[in-house]
């Protein structure tokens, strides 16, 4: 008699590796969108100031980076304090009025031009625009994180405010308000239009990165997770 075979088991599917998703190229339409995202986070708005960032003319664009650079350095070589260029601006533009309007009205002609809502003035729907609408969420945001990081909700936020906050203390402490400000002019002139030339080559950089950034933070956490777990947390103000 003839005894049964053996019955094979079944051979379970292999799954597919699992390789890390890389950045594709963006599309024209999809570049688009993203520099136009990439400076309304850095606030611009104005499609003026977008042509002024994207380098659209050249000429316009370079004049304005070499102005600033220009008076930059001129700043940084002088002795002035902030209160003393703001008031040296003022006398420029005071004794620069009452000389154009002088010499306008012998000529016939009007003064020198200032925007309009300096002599009409700002209307309420346009205060309310600015204010309200634009500047209220930001202020509401920034105030819910004060308090979580003043009450100690979130150990995690406040630690990385800590950091943030000592390497911004220790930048200022070499580098003086004019040159932040011209950091950030050169932010707005450069990093938007490098983007649009660069992106793949960008995307990539940024893709590996990231990938070694979430690797050290995620060595990082699994290091800090058995102290931060004995940690007692703050209560919340709020009743169940």
């Amino acid at each position: 008699r003839r005894s049964a075979a053996p019955t094979e088991a079944p051979i379970a599917p292999q799954r597919p590796l699992h390789c890390p998703q890389r950045l594709q190229p963006l599309s024209a339409t999809s570049k688009s969108k993203f520099i136009m995202s990439l400076l309304a986070r850095m606030g611009v708005k104005d499609p003026k100031l977008e042509a002024l960032a994207m380098w659209k003319d050249p000429k316009v664009s370079g004049a304005v980076m070499a102005g600033a650079a220009g008076l930059y350095v001129l700043l940084e070589l002088s002795s002035f304090t902030v209160v003393e260029m703001v008031a040296t601006l003022c006398l420029i533009v005071t004794i620069a009025g009452a000389v154009w309007g002088y010499v306008a009205g012998y000529l016939g002609k009007s003064g020198m031009p200032v925007p309009e809502f300096m002599t009409n003035g700002i209307s309420e729907d346009s205060a309310r625009k600015m204010v309200v609408d634009s500047a209220l969420p930001a202020v509401n945001k920034a105030l819910a994180c004060t308090a979580s990081v003043v009450k100690g909700e979130n150990l995690g936020m406040s630690l990385k405010l800590a950091v943030y906050f000592f390497l911004v203390a220790k930048i200022g402490h070499y580098l003086s308000l004019c040159t932040f400000a011209f950091l950030g002019l050169v932010k707005f002139m450069t990093i938007p239009k490098l983007y649009a030339t660069y992106q793949t080559e960008i995307d990539k950089a940024i893709d590996q990165a990231m990938t070694k950034l979430n690797e050290i933070k995620k060595m990082i956490m699994e290091k800090l997770e058995p102290i931060l777990s004995k940690l007692p947390k703050a209560k919340s103000g709020k009743s169940e």
